[in-house]
């Protein structure tokens, strides 16, 4: 995938929410759990190239995504580490193996029992929100993520 400069400056976080997911289980299990708890259908997608800041070498960290179209809601479920690196080195978030990113924000009690449904799984230690704009780069991840949904996107309408 070839990487084009973006000016982050017109890119908003505010239309994001951000849950860290801890949990020492494959990331097809915890998505099937997730879906069976949450009622969604997160499907396994490419890997997202990305790198989290401008000036780290890109990798490939798995991802899930599930369009729930009647809200126009998106899910994703993304691991923060790889095989060689973690997505995110930031020292405050060591314990998160997965960050799960829902666009189009949901009122703040839909939110907590979303939060609710991912602490009931066995497979997850914790789920907490986080403040997207708290994590250094991760607007990065973020406009890559957007970059693949468009691919999604097309492929679903040919």
């Amino acid at each position: 995938m070839n990487k084009y400069p973006l000016n982050i400056d017109c890119f908003t976080s505010e239309e994001y929410q951000l849950i860290g997911i801890s949990s020492h289980s494959k990331e097809y299990r915890l998505a099937f759990f997730i879906n069976k708890t949450l009622g969604i259908d997160l499907r396994r997608q490419r890997d997202l190239n990305t790198s989290g800041r401008p000036t780290d070498e890109i990798s490939p960290y798995s991802l899930f995504y599930y369009p729930e179209e009647e809200n126009d809601h998106s899910f994703y479920l993304l691991s923060n580490r790889n095989k060689k690196t973690k997505l995110i080195k930031d020292k405050d978030y060591t314990a998160i193996d997965y960050f799960f990113v829902i666009r189009r924000k949901f009122e703040n009690s839909r939110l907590r029992e979303l939060i609710k449904g991912l602490l009931k799984i066995n497979l997850v230690q914790t789920a907490f929100l986080i403040e997207i704009d708290a994590i250094k780069d991760f607007l990065y991840v973020l406009t890559d993520l957007e970059e693949q949904e468009s691919h999604f996107m097309k492929k679903s309408v040919l």
